[in-house]
């Protein structure tokens, strides 16, 4: 008894790599006559046969699975085909041995390698062909993207290598940016986070010719859902680009997002605008190919988005107490608090303040302890990160305290 069926419709098959062994192959790849490529691995056996797996696999996924690009799990509970083959094959080589197709749902996890289980060899990059993107993303098992640049008056598949940089830059700064906001892990944190930065790390695959085509691909496998913190994160660069120069329509989003958020993707504008494009065509689709995107940087529009960013600026009005000494007398409308900690000093609120605030005002002395409620006026300039911040008395009485 062998591990290879035959006279089934598999075909004629013949093993290419053994990956497992253990007196007998365990773990391999085979292909059939018509060169069509299976990943088999041993499932079960039992006193008179042996039960395989074989999933089909395409020239790209099996360059994943060799690499390590794939993990061994998810190269069966994921099969490109949606099923796998359950062959079984008897000790006895008068019995024809038994084929039957089990969809990738009803796998159960004890038939399958274990998860993350990975190979990690050597593979060399094999010819893409022109398929689609969730087709790209379905056999990498990964986010894919595409950037396409079109430069005018090129004849040659060529680009500059200060524009590409700049632009990759800058799109995988925005999309750090974007993940560092919705992801729950870490929206809290001040700086995204090693771990962030690696979820959403981006690798170059290759690049094409006709516009200058960058593929892209997640650096990290997606989850066993086929979903990932990049994907969102690719959503929501894609909604950015639908709005334009909508200036009512950026502030609602901006107002959602950390202040990184618009200072990378104002710099990605300014990348695709100095690069000498006439536009740029971004698609992407998700690991499970369920989740797909598409956008156009046109020139007019960047620009016109750029200018409104330029001049965009974000106010936020809070209230705070703040006891303290008087160091500045309350003359020109202007006044001076200070804390152990901090100095506080702006003007007086003249219409905010009541009559009993304002008699207060007017018998200060200076050295004496307040109480004194302030609004705190926070004004930032989205395309620079640059914040004002301004105090408004609004409330002031005498403590002792």
């Amino acid at each position: 008894m062998g591990a290879l069926p035959t006279n089934t419709l598999l075909g004629k098959l013949e093993i290419l790599e053994i990956y497992e062994y253990f007196d007998e192959p365990l773990l391999f790849v085979c292909q059939n006559a018509s060169a069509q490529l299976y990943l088999a691995v041993l499932e079960d056996e039992d006193d008179d046969s042996k039960t395989w797996l074989y999933a089909g696999l395409s020239p790209t996924r099996l360059q994943q699975v060799r690499s390590g690009g794939v993990d061994l799990y998810n190269a069966f509970r994921h099969a490109e085909d949606g099923f796998v083959f359950v062959v079984k094959i008897y000790d006895d080589d008068h019995k024809l041995p038994e084929l039957s197709l089990l969809s990738t749902e009803d796998l159960r996890d004890d038939q399958l390698p274990e998860l993350s289980e990975a190979l990690s060899l050597q593979t060399a990059t094999l010819e893409r062909k022109d398929i689609s993107v969730e087709r790209r993303a379905e056999q990498l098992y990964r986010e894919y993207i595409e950037l396409a640049l079109n430069f005018p008056e090129q004849n040659r598949t060529e680009a500059p290598i200060l524009v590409l940089s700049d632009i990759m830059r800058y799109l995988q700064d925005t999309l750090i940016s974007i993940g560092h906001t919705i992801g729950d892990l870490y929206r809290e944190t001040k700086n995204p986070s090693k771990d962030l930065i690696s979820r959403m790390e981006l690798s170059l695959l290759d690049v094409s010719a006709g516009s200058f085509k960058l593929e892209m691909a997640s650096s990290q496998r997606a989850d066993m859902f086929g979903d990932s913190l990049l994907g969102d994160a690719l959503e929501g660069l894609r909604q950015l680009i639908a709005i334009g120069g909508d200036e009512q329509g950026l502030e609602a989003v901006f107002s959602n997002y950390k202040p990184s958020v618009p200072n990378d993707y104002l710099k990605l504008l300014r990348a695709i605008k100095n690069s000498r494009i006439n536009n740029a065509q971004l698609k992407w689709a998700s690991a499970n190919g369920q989740k797909v995107g598409e956008a156009e940087f046109l020139l007019p529009m960047v620009i016109s988005t750029i200018d409104v960013i330029e001049q965009m600026v974000i106010t936020e009005t809070t209230f705070i107490e703040v006891i303290g000494r008087l160091t500045g007398a309350f003359t020109d409308r202007e006044f001076e608090i200070a804390t152990r900690e901090e100095v506080y000093s702006g003007r007086l609120d003249m219409e905010a303040l009541s009559i009993e605030a304002s008699e207060v005002i007017n018998n200060a002395t200076l050295g004496n302890r307040y109480r004194v409620q302030l609004r705190v006026q926070v004004t930032r300039r989205i395309a620079t990160n640059e914040t004002t911040t301004k105090y408004f008395l609004v409330d002031v009485e005498s403590t002792d305290f």
